[in-house]
C-alpha cells in the first residue's frame, strides 16, 4: 500500500547483477554467469529479499585475488538507500591451468588421433571440472577425451554413439603409447 516507505532487495540484486558481469573479460578467460536468482513474495510487495547464485571461471590461479577484490567492491557499495548485501561462498576450484607436461601429453594424443584419423583440437572452455584438481597439482591433466556429444546441461544434451568406438579407441591408443615411453 505504500511503496515509496519500501527498499527492493530485488533492486539492488539487480544492480550487482549488471556489475558482476562487467567482470566477464573473455580475452583474459574470466567469465562470471549468474545462474540462479530468487526474491520476493509476491509482484504486488516490495521485495525484502533477493539471492543469486554465481559461477565465476577463470584461466589461471593469479586471477583470483584481482577478481575477488572485484567482487568485494561490488557487494560493499550499496546502490538502492536501506538494503543490505551479503556474500557466502568462495572458489571452490582452482583453474585447469596447463603446464610443460600437459602440453607434451596433448602433443602426444594429437599424434596419436592423427593416426587414426581422429581430428584432435585443444579448446578452453573454463569448464570446472574434477581435472582442475589434478591440474592444479602440476599433473598433466586433459578433459574432454571421450565421446563427441553437446549442448551440456540442457535437455537437448546429446551424445554422439557413433563416437563410443574410435574414441576408446584414441583412449587404449593414448594409453598403450605412454606406457611405451621411457621419457
Amino acid at each position: 500500500m505504500e511503496p515509496e516507505k519500501g527498499r527492493s532487495a530485488i533492486e539492488e540484486l539487480a544492480h550487482k547483477i549488471i556489475q558482476l558481469y562487467e567482470i566477464t573479460d573473455e580475452e583474459e578467460g574470466i567469465h562470471v554467469n549468474v545462474g540462479l536468482i530468487e526474491g520476493g513474495t509476491s509482484v504486488n510487495t516490495i521485495s525484502d529479499h533477493a539471492t543469486a547464485q554465481v559461477d565465476v571461471r577463470f584461466r589461471t590461479q593469479d586471477q583470483v585475488t584481482e577478481i575477488k577484490e572485484q567482487i568485494a567492491t561490488i557487494i560493499k557499495n550499496i546502490d538502492v538507500d536501506g538494503t543490505k548485501v551479503k556474500i557466502e561462498g568462495d572458489i571452490n576450484r582452482p583453474p585447469m591451468e596447463k603446464n610443460e607436461q600437459t602440453e607434451k601429453l596433448l602433443r602426444i594424443i594429437k599424434k596419436v588421433g592423427d593416426e587414426l584419423d581422429i581430428f584432435i583440437k585443444d579448446t578452453e572452455t573454463g569448464g570446472g571440472s574434477d581435472a582442475s584438481f589434478t591440474s592444479a597439482l602440476g599433473i598433466p591433466t586433459v578433459d574432454g577425451l571421450g565421446p563427441v556429444g553437446g549442448r551440456a546441461h540442457r535437455e537437448s544434451e546429446y551424445l554422439d554413439i557413433e563416437s563410443l568406438v574410435p574414441r576408446t579407441l584414441l583412449l587404449a591408443s593414448v594409453i598403450d603409447d605412454l606406457a611405451k615411453r621411457k621419457d
